[in-house]
């Protein structure tokens, strides 16, 4: 799916990409969509209708799969999950010398219904029902969602997104109501439990890694706690620069995590149980791990419901046009951190002799992220704005008499890899661009790739390069589409 723009509201919280914390839901700062825009109210319109039906298939097959395993238990749709998730019980028999996630060998345990097996169960058949039975072109008509053929295209990608996540939330949750309902995971075996520790601990490192986040976007806020807090609010935000890093850095955590909270701390009596006992605690220790990892991705997509994502804001370079034949964005999709993140999306690109305007900051001689590029981030809504920090003598134009005029480097993506290699950076001076003017026109052209050239000023030449390709050249802020 192809993202554009975006806004972040958590409880009665509103950031706009970069913008800081505001009061109020409605947030409408120079580079996202506002609420009231048609194409954003129509999006919502649509992602609640996948809700709706996401939430009534999965109803349907968490009840057959309930009924299937003799559970005497009707359920009703979609549950709000509660800020601490609950744990299955402990293995009901202790394992040797104070490790009870070895098992007992002299203990024989059946184990417990598996309220993880149904949820898993029943989230399969959801999908197979949505494949089979699920038509986003009848869901999402063009006289309801009048717009372009695009437009309409991504309303439904939309809606059959939602109808999707909808079923994996719910599948998460499900698991939690079942325990609360005392329905399945009573008598665990200990490789179970071992698991399920490691499920619930994953959960923990996710949030920790959330509030991490938050706090590094300046936002003042406590999840999970106040994530169900103002319900009714469409809680929106950038997936890309919120909930992947998140994510990210949580699993990056485990390891770390292992050794400093090791499943158990004895093993055995003595070194010849401790040889005895070593094959069964290595098997309960990889279930540790991997409950880890699956507990952090259940408690993102937790998070995906509890914050609604939606459409995101990105960064908006600065482009070039030096050959003077218009900038044209490619529908390649180029592996770059566009946001900022540490992590790759893929995205539009530029092509031909167009070129990025860049600035080394940490001195690596690489371009690695849109921190390097000019566009919008936390100060500036677009790239003139970021541009203009730099204008020492206040002329409204970058040339020779700022000192930032030599830093600056004219990327030429070459082989389009999205890498940028030491011959593919010129100064301004050697591709003769003389000055960059910073008053800027808006304008609103989209482009083949769904990119949208949104401010536009002029760069000046060279004598050298003005007698054949004229004075006057163009640099616009383009707004890349991503996935």
């Amino acid at each position: 799916m192809k993202r554009l723009l975006g806004i972040l509201v958590i409880g009665i919280i509103g950031v706009g990409c970069g913008q800081g914390v505001i009061d109020e839901i409605e947030v409408v700062p120079g580079n996202i969509q506002s609420q009231k825009d048609p194409i954003v109210q129509n999006t919502l319109k649509v992602i609640a209708m996948g809700e709706i039906k996401g939430d009534e298939i999965m109803t349907h097959q968490v009840n057959k799969v309930l009924q299937a395993q003799g559970i005497n238990y009707f359920y009703n749709g979609l549950v709000t999950l509660s800020a601490e998730a609950s744990t299955p019980n402990e293995p009901a028999t202790d394992g040797p010398a104070n490790c009870k996630y070895v098992g007992n060998p002299t203990v024989a345990t059946t184990g417990a219904v598996s309220c993880r097996i149904i949820a898993n169960e029943a989230m399969e058949k959801a999908f197979l029902a949505i494949t089979a039975d699920v038509d986003a072109n009848r869901a999402v008509q063009s006289n309801e969602f009048p717009g372009s053929d695009k437009e309409i295209a991504d309303y439904r990608t939309w809606y059959l997104k939602s109808v999707n996540a909808t079923v994996e939330i719910t599948a998460v949750r499900l698991i939690d109501q079942l325990r609360k309902e005392g329905l399945c995971d009573q008598n665990p075996t200990a490789k179970q439990s071992a698991y399920e520790k490691g499920v619930a601990m994953g959960r923990k490192l996710y949030e920790q890694a959330m509030n991490e986040r938050l706090k590094d976007l300046g936002i003042e806020f406590d999840y999970p706690n106040n994530a169900g807090k103002k319900a009714s609010n469409s809680t929106r935000y950038c997936e890309a620069t919120l909930r992947k890093p998140a994510l990210s850095n949580a699993v990056a955590k485990i390891d770390t995590f292992i050794v400093a909270n090791p499943l158990c701390d004895k093993i055995g009596a003595d070194p010849v149980e401790q040889s005895q006992l070593y094959a069964a605690y290595k098997e309960a220790n990889n279930e540790y791990v991997q409950g880890l990892k699956d507990g952090a991705g259940a408690a993102d997509k937790d998070a995906q419901g509890l914050l609604r994502g939606g459409g995101c804001c990105i960064a908006s370079p600065l482009v070039l046009d030096l050959a003077g034949d218009g900038i044209a964005t490619t529908n390649k999709k180029v592996k770059f951190d566009l946001l900022s993140t540490g992590s790759k999306v893929k995205t539009a690109w530029i092509s031909g002799d167009d070129a990025l305007l860049t600035l080394d900051v940490n001195g690596n001689g690489k371009i690695d992220s849109a921190k390097e590029l000019f566009g919008n981030d936390d100060d500036n809504s677009n790239g003139f704005g970021k541009l203009a920090r730099y204008d020492s003598n206040k002329d409204g134009r970058i040339d020779k008499r700022d000192a930032i005029y030599s830093q600056l480097r004219l990327w030429q993506d070459a082989n389009g890899d999205g890498i940028s290699s030491a011959d593919e950076l010129s100064t301004l001076a050697s591709m003769g661009v003389a000055a960059i003017e910073l008053r800027y026109t808006s304008g609103s052209q989209v482009d083949g790739s769904g990119s949208q050239h949104r401010q536009t000023a002029r760069f000046l030449r060279t004598d050298e390069f003005a007698s054949a390709l004229g004075r006057v050249g163009t640099v616009t802020d383009v707004w890349f589409t991503y996935e």
